[in-house]
Formats: C-alpha cells, sequence, structure tokens
C-alpha cells in the first residue's frame, strides 16, 4: 500500500513539473545557436550602431524598419537601415522572441545581407548596451573583447572550414583546454589552422592568433593526441578552431570554438 501511493504521490509530482515546464516554454524564448567562429564567419555585418528611428514595413507588420547610425564597425560596411524579421524567432511563443527597439537604443547588431537590404532576427546574437545589469554588462563586454580580436582575421576565416562537430564535442579535448591555468584577467581568443591529409590525419598545425606560448603548445598537443573522424573541410582541407577564454563567467571559463 505504502509502495503504491509512493509511486502516486511521485506520478503526481512529474506531473507538476512538465506543466510547469510548458508554462515556462509556453512563456519564454528559445534560441539555438550556432559556435562564436561560425556566427563570425557566415554574418554580414557585425558592429554597434544607435538606433535613430522605427517604423513597420508597410505590407507586413511582423517587420520593422530601423534607421541607425553606426558607431563601430567590427565587420562589413556602414549601414542606415536594416529590417527585423519579428516572427522568426525559435521559441515556441515567437512574441517573447521580438526585438523591441526605440530611438536611443545602443544595440551591439548582427544582421544579414539580402539583395540591397540588410536584416536581422530575434535569435540572432544581438544584444543592447543600455541594459545596466553587471552580469548582462560582463557578457557584453567579453562577447565586444572577442568580436573586435576577431576583426583583424575575418579573411582568414572567410576562406576554410570553421564547423567541424568531431572537434568542438571532444570532452578529453574539452577538459584538457578548459583546465590550463591562466593568469590573464581579459577575454582573449587564439586562432588555429589544422591542415589534414587526404586520408583525414593531421599534416600540420599553425598558429594564426597566438593565446600565450603555453596555450598554443597545449591546444596543439591535445588537437594531435585526437582520433580525428572525417570533417567537411574545403578544398584546402584546412580546419580553423578558436581557443575562447572569458574569466569572469561563473562556469567554464575556457572553450575551444563553441561560445
Amino acid at each position: 500500500m505504502a509502495y503504491r501511493l509512493q509511486n502516486v504521490l511521485t506520478l503526481k509530482i512529474f506531473a507538476l513539473l512538465f506543466l510547469f515546464s510548458q508554462i515556462a516554454v509556453a512563456q519564454s524564448c528559445v534560441c539555438y545557436q550556432k559556435d562564436l567562429l561560425n556566427d563570425f564567419k557566415d554574418t554580414d555585418f557585425i558592429g554597434v550602431v544607435n538606433v535613430l528611428g522605427k517604423k513597420s514595413y508597410p505590407s507586413d507588420a511582423d517587420i520593422d524598419v530601423i534607421s541607425i547610425s553606426t558607431q563601430e564597425i567590427i565587420k562589413g560596411s556602414e549601414l542606415s537601415e536594416f529590417y527585423i524579421f519579428q516572427k522568426k524567432g525559435n521559441g515556441k511563443n515567437n512574441d517573447q522572441c521580438k526585438l523591441y527597439l526605440k530611438e536611443g537604443d545602443q544595440l551591439l547588431l548582427y544582421a544579414n545581407q539580402k539583395g540591397e537590404y540588410h536584416y536581422t532576427m530575434p535569435c540572432y546574437r544581438n544584444k543592447k548596451l543600455g541594459n545596466s545589469e553587471v552580469n548582462y554588462q560582463v557578457y557584453l563586454q567579453n562577447h565586444l573583447k572577442i568580436l573586435r580580436q576577431l576583426k583583424r582575421y575575418q579573411n582568414e576565416l572567410a576562406e576554410v572550414t570553421t564547423r567541424c562537430s568531431d572537434a568542438i564535442t571532444d570532452i578529453q579535448i574539452g577538459n584538457t583546454v578548459g583546465n590550463i591555468p591562466l593568469k590573464t584577467k581579459h577575454s582573449r581568443v587564439g586562432l588555429y589552422s589544422v591542415k589534414f591529409t587526404e586520408d583525414d590525419k593531421i599534416d600540420r598545425i599553425e598558429v594564426v592568433s597566438t593565446f600565450n606560448e603555453e596555450v598554443d603548445n597545449k591546444v596543439r598537443i591535445a588537437l594531435i593526441k585526437k582520433k580525428w573522424k572525417p570533417c567537411k573541410l574545403n578544398d584546402d582541407r584546412k580546419l580553423i578552431l578558436g581557443y575562447f577564454y572569458t574569466p569572469a563567467t561563473k562556469y567554464r571559463q575556457a572553450h575551444l570554438s563553441p561560445l
């Protein structure tokens, strides 16, 4: 009897948890993003902009037309306006995904080009600069520091493969690079080019952007020791990976590519 009662209580608890989880999903926006190297590579414009005005697109109320001035260009060319496709979020409730902007807002903008116009969507990595919450600002400043470093290497990133799930989901490599003791208090990134032979063996590893000598060597050793499965590589058979370090984060501070 006691066993049956316990089972009934357990089922009720699971039912309540499931109900609350569904309510939470319905009230929030869930976005799924690629890792930062690929988002940087695949985005046509990245920069800090000032919002001058907003209006609705004449034939579609779910498209906002935002007029801007460009404060800082990290990638791309100066923009005077962009569109927000507000109904393109990945959440259960798209209203929660909308990117609400008003005159005077500052925004870290990720936008892509289609024909003669640029557009963004709520699940891109857009961030308002005016949010004064401490953790938000820490994340934002970390992100900006890394983007400014990547800016110098956008041509190298454009010409090679940066997408390889076999590398970025490797737990052993992740533990190796994630546990390197570092003294710096600043967010940084190191970039490494892995050249493969035709039979998917490592031919050589080059440092594209150094982190420091210790990290560079440990990352290269970890990559050499890894048992590789084939990745979809460009014709030159080069893969660039990033070692990202964000010391202000409370969870894992170092990542090999995903961020």
